[in-house]
């Protein structure tokens, strides 16, 4: 997180094991919000903030001092009773539906998407593929300068083994590039 709030975000690409670095080309409410931010530092938008990985994301940035916004589909989540929690402010919307959460992108230093999910091979593509390119479309839409795209490593595995899965995360890793540049 600390790299990613400079000036160099790293990535690691579904086909790699080596990272590279990729320069910024710059640096009413929606949703329901629950919680206070007001922490006062550079601001982060955190995509799937309440999942496992999401969470974590949260946790660290508002421990170095971010403003933490989580847009997920449920917002503050009801399993995670540690003081850093009230820090987040926790935005209840859907990714497909981006007038529920453009204004909390507003002003945000950058944005990370941690959403993924298991399921068919449909929605898998769905979530872990279009949601997350919604998202990144949305956040450059709305003037982010930098965003991390939480992917995976591609093992081989032959293709009807979660193949949604894997199709989706390279397919909003594409979009990441493509948005964003390398």
């Amino acid at each position: 997180i600390r790299q990613f709030m400079t000036n160099k975000v790293y990535c690691q690409s579904s086909n790699s094991e080596n990272s590279t670095s990729t320069q910024p080309e710059s640096a009413s409410q929606g949703g329901e919000q629950q919680g206070s931010q007001q922490v006062g530092g550079p601001k982060l938008a955190v995509f799937g903030g309440n999942g496992f990985v999401g969470s974590r994301v949260c946790q660290e940035a508002i421990n170095m001092g971010m403003d933490v916004v989580s847009i997920n589909r449920t917002g503050r989540p009801n399993n995670i009773k540690e003081q850093w929690i009230d820090n987040v402010t926790w935005v209840s919307a859907d990714a497909f539906d981006v007038s529920n959460y453009e204004s909390q992108l507003q002003g945000c230093t950058g944005a990370i998407s941690t959403v993924g999910a298991f399921g068919s091979n449909e929605q898998m593509l769905k979530v872990n593929g279009e949601a997350n390119m919604k998202a990144i479309a949305a956040a450059k839409e709305a003037g982010v300068p930098r965003f991390v795209f939480i992917g995976v490593h591609e093992y081989g595995l032959p293709d009807f083994v979660l193949n949604g899965y894997f199709q989706g995360k390279k397919n909003a890793e594409n979009c990441l590039k493509d948005t964003y540049g390398d």
